[in-house]
């Protein structure tokens, strides 16, 4: 009698030990899911901020250009200092 009860509990423990695995697996499968999306949302969204910063960088760059009209090219700066050594 000893020996029925005590199988009957092994085997009712063996199906909450099945249950629990079952369940943490999914659990885990669920938040590394989870997870993976969080990280690449998060490369996207430090990528797409580089794309940004690179355009208002390169949109700089063009506007600077634009209103500094006596901007100095090494080549010029290069002949003048030949001209002046010259002198």
């Amino acid at each position: 009698m000893k020996r029925i009860i005590k199988n009957k509990e092994y085997e009712e423990n063996k199906k909450k030990e099945l249950e629990f695995e079952e369940v943490t697996s999914k659990f885990i499968a669920e938040e590394r899911i989870k997870m993976e999306g969080r990280i690449c949302n998060s490369y996207d969204k430090i990528f797409d901020d580089e794309v940004k910063e690179i355009r208002m960088y390169k949109q700089f760059l063009s506007d600077y250009e634009y209103n500094n009209k006596f901007k100095i090219d090494n080549a010029e700066v290069e002949d003048d200092i030949e001209i002046i050594s010259k002198l």
